[in-house]
Order: structure tokens, then C-alpha cells, then sequence
């Protein structure tokens, strides 16, 4: 391996070499010694020991920014390791050089890498060498070296981490985006103060917050030298407030921070807790992970109880209002979705019929995560070479859900029909009629990012009655016209004469639900 230490490591999309070249050229013209990996790494964990070596010894990370450079584990890994070691020197940035392929820094994350540091290569096209100027004037200024990358294995974890890694993770952008609100503002940086934020995770499921949780602790777990306390509640019964003094005694049981006895209140505990987390660097994460959807104002005592920690908290519902910055993870978006259900079948083989039927998978499935990973499992019993085909056909069936074999996806079902059933007549016909209006999901075109209320009507589309996220194998078809629960029973009200809002133009199909549930039309 090449010397680098010094130098600078070259961090981009492997497909873009052709882009980066002469930016190379130019760094290298300067005397700088540059790393440049022209190979690829499947995963935030297989990075090679000579990657890691050269990122460790080379003084800058410069990162050729592109969009697709998120959706690479290769740039997330060498991103993550340039960030935290900037961090431990109190300036996260310091040692990242962004160069955004175009004038727009809008797809950079986290948005602390959008500052006056950043360059732009389609500002220098023929003046290559004036950018890498820049570049090696600010690796003289910053000296020393990045170091060793983050190792997640090495986190010390209350209690134990889940068993092997965490899966594929779609929500990369996210991530950046919790991770920006878990730590302190670049001020406090510069002042090397650090003050512990909260964030909320809102998703659509348990399973698909906890998955986010479990990879952003991995993957920012070198942050936290004060270790990573995990309070599950999710498998709690009954009273909430008892079920998190559980939790509590046994955290502190498993840190060493007392006996966890049930006759201390959970106060001592926490304090107990919170002089751990000093000894071991103060800075700790604390995740609350399975809130029941209460108040706010019931869970403000479930913070990180040191208060240079930070908080990480996951439930159903928007209680998460007032506990900290809000991290929406209810839309993968659909790159990341179509990587999410192709990620373990190669390359799609036809790129016609087969590239298009991945596509309208992914939007029958809402880019739903839990979804989405219960139709990857069932590629593998078609042919290849129509797999993606096969699977749309089977999820175009009105008769039969293919994916209710999943418990995970059947539980999802079960509880966004539960949240149909439980609307006021009016808000429920509403959705039914909203149902029938969409155009098929190939009319629709490419759905682009959106704002977050057109996420909203999105969720609302895929938990009423007739979309696949909200069907069951077993259960009566959920059809048009007759909306149905979770057990295949027709939904209160539906059907009972409500009519819809809003008014028609003469001739217009009333698209009301009758005495019969049935939609109704003028004579």
C-alpha cells in the first residue's frame, strides 16, 4: 500500500471515476499523495483492512459529492469515519473537503457539510488545478491524520446489542439526519462543549424504527464513549410509567451502576446510571425504543439522565411532538426502495419487463420497508428471468395477499386497517372514496421526493382497504366498495349511508358509498 499519510483519501461513487480523473490528476500535480479505491464494499462492515488503513493515515477525506453518494456503503463508511474524527476535535467538518459535482449542495447530509468549506467542480470545469490549490492549502492548515475508522463492534452496549449486523439499511440520508439532531450545534463544537439533542424516529411500523435504531448506533456508536443504554419497552404490558422503571433497574443492573433493586426509586437508578455514563465520557446514547402514543408530557422524564447525552426515541403515533426533533422515516423514497427489494438477486436481468415490474412493485408496496423485504423473500421461487413479473402479477391478485405469510408485514396490516376502522365516518368514506379515485399505479408516472403532507396522503392510500400493505391471505378480498378490517369484517359505518364530501359536476359519477356499500351512481 502507497504511503498516504499526509495525504488526502478520494471518496466517491466507483462509477463516476471518469468525473473524478481529473481532479485527481490535479491534487496529485500538487504534491499531494492521494488514495483512490477503485474497487467497491458491499456493506458498512466489509471495508478492506488497506481501505481502512490509507483512510486512517491520510489527513483529508475529499468527498466527490454526487447524489448517489449516500446510497454507496463504501462513501457512508468513509464519510462516517472523517466525520467522528473531526468530532473528537471538535469541529465535525474539519476534515472533509465536499466537492458537489454540480452547483447545488441540496443532496449534500448532513447539512453541517454545506458551509463555506465546500466546493463546487462544475464552478472549476478546465481549472482544476486552482481546486486543488484549495484542497492542499487546507490540508497543510489541518495537519495530523484522521485515524483509526469508527469500529461498532467496540460500543460498549446496555445490555447486550442484537446478534450479527444490521441489515441494509435504506434510510442512509436519515441517519445523517438523526445524527445531526442527537449531537450539539456546530457552536457548541467550537467551544467543545457538548450538549446531548433528542430525536424521534416516526415510522410506520415497530420493526422498521427499531432496525433504524440498531444502524445508527453501529454506525455513529464511536461517538458515544459513554456507551449506548437501550431501553426496550415494546413488549411492556400495562402501565407504561412501571414498564420504563423495568427497564430502568435493569439498565443499571447491567452497567454495574447498583443491584437494580425494585425498592429504590427510579430516580436513584437514573442518577446511578448518569455517574457511569461520567466515568465512561459522559456522552451516551439512550434510546427509548416501543413508546406507547401518550402524552408528551408523560414522557419528558424518559431522557438521556446525563445531561451531555443523548436521546433516542421510537413509538406509534405523533407523540413524539415536544420530545425532539422529528425523523420521518415513512418514505424510503424509490431508489432506495428498488435497492431495498433487489439488493439480494443481483443485477435485474431484462431490463424491460423485468426493470418495470421492479418499479411498480415497489410502488404497490408504498416503498413500505417491511413490505418490501417480505416480496424480496419470494423471488427466489420464480425464474429469474421473470421474477420481478412474477411477483407483480401475484401482488396484483385481489383474491389473495401473497406477503401475509410475513407476521411482520401481517401485523402492519393488521394495525393500519385497525386505524381505517377507528376513523369518524366522515374521515373514513373519505378514504375509501380517495381509494377508488387513484389512478393504477402505473398511471401514475415516477413518483418524485414530495412534501411530507403528500407523504401523509400516501400513508392514508396505503392503509385503506383494496392496497396490497393493508390486505391478508385468508381474509375476504378487500375490494372496492367494500371496505373491510382487519379480519375481513366490514368496517364500522362503511356502508351505513354517510355520504361523501364535496360536490360534482353535472353527469359526474358519484363515487359515494350507498345503503349497500356498494359505490352509487346518478340515473
Amino acid at each position: 500500500m502507497a504511503d498516504t499519510r499526509g495525504g488526502v483519501f478520494f471518496s466517491y461513487v466507483r462509477t463516476e471515476y471518469r468525473l473524478a480523473e481529473p481532479l485527481i490528476a490535479a491534487l496529485r500535480a500538487q504534491g499531494l499523495r492521494v488514495f483512490v479505491d477503485r474497487h467497491d464494499v458491499r456493506d458498512f462492515s466489509s471495508i478492506s483492512e488497506s481501505l481502512s488503513g490509507a483512510l486512517a493515515e491520510s489527513t483529508l477525506l475529499v468527498a466527490l459529492y454526487s447524489p448517489a453518494y449516500l446510497s454507496r456503503s463504501s462513501c457512508n463508511f468513509e464519510l462516517t469515519a472523517a466525520f467522528l474524527a473531526g468530532q473528537r476535535e471538535g469541529d465535525p467538518c474539519r476534515r472533509i473537503a465536499v466537492i458537489s459535482p454540480t452547483s447545488s449542495f441540496e443532496h449534500v447530509h448532513p447539512m453541517e457539510l454545506r458551509d463555506r468549506r465546500s466546493f463546487s467542480l462544475a464552478d472549476h470545469l478546465g481549472r482544476e488545478d486552482e481546486l486543488a490549490a484549495a484542497i492542499a492549502r487546507r490540508a497543510g492548515e489541518v495537519g495530523g491524520t484522521i485515524g483509526p475508522p469508527p469500529e461498532g463492534g467496540g460500543v460498549r452496549w446496555f445490555p447486550a446489542p442484537p446478534l450479527g449486523r444490521p441489515e441494509f439499511q435504506p434510510f442512509r440520508r436519515r441517519l445523517w439526519e438523526a445524527h445531526s439532531a442527537l449531537r450539539p450545534g456546530a457552536a457548541s463544537y467550537h467551544t467543545g462543549r457538548w450538549e446531548g439533542g433528542s430525536a424521534w424516529v416516526s415510522s410506520l411500523d415497530a420493526g422498521t424504527a427499531t432496525a433504524f435504531c440498531h444502524a445508527y448506533a453501529f454506525q455513529f456508536g464511536a461517538a458515544y464513549p459513554g456507551g449506548v443504554y437501550w431501553l426496550d419497552l415494546a413488549g411492556e404490558a400495562g402501565d407504561a410509567a412501571q414498564g420504563y422503571a423495568r427497564r430502568v433497574r435493569e439498565l443499571a443492573r447491567a452497567a454495574g451502576a447498583g443491584d437494580g433493586s425494585a425498592a429504590d426509586p427510579v430516580e436513584l437508578h437514573l442518577s446511578r446510571i448518569a455517574e457511569r455514563m461520567d466515568r465512561d465520557g459522559g456522552r451516551s446514547l439512550w434510546v427509548v425504543d416501543g413508546l406507547p402514543g401518550a402524552a408528551p408530557e408523560a414522557h419528558r422524564p424518559l431522557r438521556n439522565p446525563h445531561p451531555s447525552g443523548s436521546t433516542l426515541l421510537t413509538g406509534f403515533g405523533r407523540g413524539g411532538d415536544g420530545l425532539g426533533e422529528e425523523v420521518d422515516i415513512t418514505d424510503t423514497g424509490e431508489q432506495a426502495a428498488l435497492e431495498l427489494l433487489t439488493r439480494d438477486h443481483g443485477p435485474i436481468g431484462r431490463p424491460g419487463g423485468e426493470e418495470r415490474a421492479a418499479e411498480q412493485v415497489v410502488r404497490l408496496l408504498g416503498g413500505t420497508p417491511v413490505a418490501l423485504s417480505a416480496a424480496r423473500r419470494l423471488l427466489p421461487s420464480a425464474p429469474a428471468e421473470i421474477r420481478y413479473q412474477q411477483l407483480e402479477q401475484d401482488l396484483r391478485d385481489p383474491g389473495h395477499d401473497v406477503l401475509d405469510y410475513d407476521p411482520a408485514y401481517r401485523g402492519l396490516a393488521d394495525r393500519l386497517c385497525a386505524d381505517v376502522a377507528a376513523l369518524p365516518e366522515e374521515a373514513r368514506a373519505l378514504v375509501v372514496w380517495a381509494c377508488r379515485r387513484a389512478p393504477p399505479a402505473g398511471a401514475r408516472g415516477r413518483p418524485g421526493p414530495g412534501a411530507r403532507g403528500a407523504r401523509r396522503d400516501r400513508r392514508r392510500r396505503r392503509a385503506a382497504p383494496g392496497h396490497p400493505a393493508a390486505g391478508g391471505a385468508g381474509r375476504p378480498p378487500l375490494r372496492a366498495g367494500r371496505p373491510r378490517g382487519p379480519g375481513g369484517q366490514r368496517l364500522p359505518g362503511a356502508g351505513s349511508g354517510a355520504a361523501l364530501p364535496g360536490s360534482r359536476a353535472p353527469g359526474e359519477v358519484r363515487q359515494g358509498v350507498g345503503g349497500s356499500g356498494e359505490p352509487g351512481t346518478d340515473d
